[in-house]
């Protein structure tokens, strides 16, 4: 009879494991490609090596370039891509495009530009003109 409720107790517990191991792993956000291209400017799709830049320049701390939800159009996941928001053009409720979630229009601020000018700034060679990083190639 102890030898019984041994192995129901262990396998309870087995299973316990099982189901919160399986709960913690439905929690995490699927990991992105390790390279995105970005498509839809006419001058071209960039080439855009995420895993390198989140491991590399963000620390692995996605906040970096990804923002929290905004009360607007609330996220549906964490991290969510930025064209799930960002759409040229804009969509109401939304006011920033495609464009502007990346770079303003004529390139010189902005999320992109503003990191490849500090890392410039320390010596690295990071793009800051057009056609380094859109390509026609690349869609």
């Amino acid at each position: 009879m102890y030898r019984k409720r041994s192995v129901v107790a262990l396998l309870m517990a087995a299973f316990s494991f099982f189901l919160m191991t399986r709960a913690g792993r439905a929690e995490q956000p699927a990991a992105p490609p390790d390279i995105l291209i970005l498509k839809g400017c006419p001058l071209g799709g960039v080439m855009f090596p995420h895993k390198a830049h989140a491991e590399t320049h963000a620390g692995n701390r996605c906040e970096t370039c990804h923002h929290p939800s905004r009360p607007e159009k609330p996220s549906t996941a964490p991290q969510q891509a930025c064209r799930s928001c960002h759409v040229k053009p804009p969509q109401p409720p939304m006011k920033t495009g495609t464009q502007a979630a990346f770079h303003n229009p004529s390139a010189t601020s902005g999320t992109c530009i503003d990191c490849h000018l500090k890392m410039n700034a320390t010596g690295k060679k990071a793009p800051t003109l057009c056609m380094q990083c859109h390509k026609k190639e690349n869609g």
